[in-house]
């Protein structure tokens, strides 16, 4: 199991959902992958994780587009707000 965040609709706080840290979907982690498949060189993932507390965060949502669902939810433009917690669980490379 991996490390997730769990988000949260701060208006309906049964709404929840957890979203698995994916590092590959960021931009410049895409890029780096992408760029050492290329020149087939080997990826020095130090180089390009960083640990450090940061101010955002990237998430892949699918919508499911289902009545009840969060990831609905951030599709619409109605001002929503939700709670970013995390990261939790146990990560693979600990």
């Amino acid at each position: 199991m991996g490390k997730y965040f769990r988000v949260t609709n701060i208006l309906d706080q049964k709404t929840s959902r957890h979203y698995t840290i994916c590092n590959a979907m960021r931009p410049e982690i895409y890029k780096a992958y992408v760029d050492a498949l290329k020149n087939d060189t080997d990826l020095n993932l130090d180089e390009v994780l960083n640990n450090d507390d940061q101010s955002s965060c990237s998430f892949v949502v699918k919508n499911f587009n289902t009545k009840t669902g969060l990831s609905r939810r951030f599709f619409k433009d109605d001002g929503s707000q939700y709670r970013v917690k995390g990261p939790v669980g146990v990560s693979l490379l600990t």
